[in-house]
């Protein structure tokens, strides 16, 4: 049976400043819970998650959004990727309408991936959107 390992990524948005400003620049910051295998930029706007392949483990990327001021609204809206290599989900919690989405790796990417997610902030119709990078070994 494959292992699989599971990389959260989770996306804090201070909404009040993306509101104000209309903008995510200095109002977006950015983890992951893969530091220790190389992954950096946490705490910022571009955050690169460092994946190492091993042929007996499979790995899935999970997305959360956090915003910084309680009962503020913000959820990810889309996460594009490309299918030759991640197969991406939108997901519920069991029970909620709280939305996290999944990437799950269909073949190994030969040195770097970039994705798009896009968010909705408040009761906007705009997305804002901003790309990430995988760096895959």
């Amino acid at each position: 049976m494959e292992k699989r390992k599971i990389i959260t990524i989770m996306v804090m948005v201070d909404v009040v400043g993306v509101l104000s400003n209309d903008s995510l620049e200095k109002n977006l910051y950015l983890y992951d819970n893969n530091k220790a295998n190389g992954s950096f930029g946490h705490g910022t706007e571009k955050l690169t998650t460092r994946l190492i392949f091993n042929p007996d483990e499979e790995i899935m990327l999970l997305w959360n959004v956090l915003p910084i001021e309680p009962e503020t609204f913000v959820h990810i809206s889309q996460v594009v990727a490309d299918k030759k290599y991640l197969k991406i989900e939108q997901n519920n919690y069991k029970e909620s309408d709280i939305i996290y989405w999944t990437g799950t790796f269909i073949r190994k990417p030969v040195k770097q991936l970039s994705y798009k997610l896009s968010i909705r902030v408040g009761n906007r119709e705009t997305e804002f959107s901003f790309h990430l990078d995988l760096v895959c070994e």
